[in-house]
């Protein structure tokens, strides 16, 4: 082999390295953890000290998607251990939470390629060298996976929409006069750039947003283009109560391709 053939070798096996490296990292989630007025606490992931120092900011790199984690807080200032789960959504996301009175509140997720920018106040834990176990699937495993995955997010007490018997996402929907007023502010702009800056305003005010399809489905016809529909519904994604009703809205996409391709960053 000559000396340029040979470089030319190792040029794409370094490419190809290059591109093999940004898909294994790239499907990784991210969980960032805010605690309110700067809280100082250590975190344990599935009962594994991640933080020896006490640290008001955190955030998770390389959970693996559609898992539950353990999280267990240490509060430098309450003798009292604190535990709750978090269901890791899709590869690549970024779940953003508010620690508030010893309990986490899911405030927004990210989708590519929009990233948080994270400073140095933020202690990094790294999780992408954690092997996950792979359990042989049986009539009976399976079975499970489907009634844990139906069961998602798990509530004591939450509202019963009739005839309904899916995922639920979230306990308490809004009330439709609550609505009103965005709807409003939204009618009255002709820019969908202007028009989804006031629903993000909006859904992030809301302290336990949660919203219905047929809610969310009264927004997105507000809008012209796809795009912005698609984002409307990816950042809302995480708040609906009627997951499984999600299919409902394909009716009020301009193009088929469009909600396919909402589809499939959705993972449904």
């Amino acid at each position: 082999m000559s000396f340029l053939a040979r470089n030319i070798a190792i040029i794409a096996l370094v490419f190809l390295a290059n591109i093999f490296c940004c898909q294994l990292f790239s499907q990784g989630t991210t969980v960032f953890i805010d605690a309110e007025e700067q809280v100082l606490f250590q975190l344990s992931v599935n009962e594994k000290k991640q933080t020896e120092d006490y640290v008001s900011k955190v955030q998770i790199v390389g959970l693996v998607k559609q898992q539950n984690y353990k999280l267990t807080f240490n509060f430098k200032d309450d003798t009292l251990q604190h535990t709750t789960n978090i269901y890791v959504l899709e590869g690549g996301v970024s779940q953003h939470y508010l620690l508030k009175n010893n309990k986490l509140e899911l405030l927004k997720v990210l989708f590519p390629p929009h990233q948080q920018q994270v400073d140095s106040s933020v202690f990094t834990i790294q999780l992408t060298q954690i092997i996950v176990a792979v359990i042989p699937e049986t009539k009976d495993t399976i079975e499970m996976e489907k009634d844990s995955l139906a069961q998602k997010v798990p509530f004591d007490d939450y509202y019963r929409m009739p005839d309904y018997e899916g995922e639920v996402g979230c306990p308490w929907p809004l009330k439709d006069e609550e609505l009103n007023e965005v709807k409003l502010k939204i009618n009255n702009l002709s820019i969908d750039d202007r028009k989804i800056d006031v629903y993000s305003d909006f859904r992030q005010s809301e302290l336990d947003f949660c919203i219905t399809v047929e809610q969310l489905r009264s927004i997105v016809i507000l809008f012209e283009y796809d795009e912005f529909k698609m984002e409307i519904v990816k950042n809302s994604y995480p708040f609906i109560y009627d997951k499984d009703n999600i299919l409902l809205l394909e009716k009020d996409f301009s193009y088929q391709n469009s909600f396919d391709e909402l589809k499939k960053q959705l993972g449904i």
